[in-house]
């Protein structure tokens, strides 16, 4: 069946943007978005100027801002008629706070889990 779907996959780290255009296909992963905020372990940070430390709060709300800003230029752009969103429960509660409102009527369902491992076959088994 034809769909025209995003599905995100968020965790304190990034967020991964896969997308389906139809039911009998797997999903595509399209992009990542990474946490400016949360260096992975290989990335060399430069401590040369001084920064106001964030809490860990503040990290995962400001990320949460990023991811709904890059869904409401989708939105905007019809890239997508229906969105799913899986995310760490703290994170998925922040997304939902940065929403517009105009996107709560897309979003089909808001999913409290980690799934920043999981592969593109194990995502579009839980969403079909």
């Amino acid at each position: 069946m034809e769909v025209n779907e995003w599905v995100i996959i968020a965790s304190r780290n990034q967020a991964k943007i896969f997308n389906r255009r139809n039911t009998q296909k797997p999903l595509k992963w399209m992009s990542t978005l990474k946490n400016p905020d949360r260096p992975s372990k290989n990335e060399f940070v430069n401590n040369s100027e001084p920064e106001i430390a964030l809490s860990s709060d503040q990290v995962t709300k400001r990320f949460a801002r990023k991811i709904s800003e890059r869904l409401k230029v989708g939105a905007d752009q019809q890239a997508f008629k229906k969105l799913h969103i899986f995310a760490e429960p703290h994170l998925l509660g922040c997304i939902k706070n940065e929403i517009p409102k105009c996107m709560k009527n897309i979003i089909i369902e808001w999913i409290a889990k980690d799934l920043e491992k999981a592969t593109a076959q194990e995502i579009t088994e839980r969403v079909s």
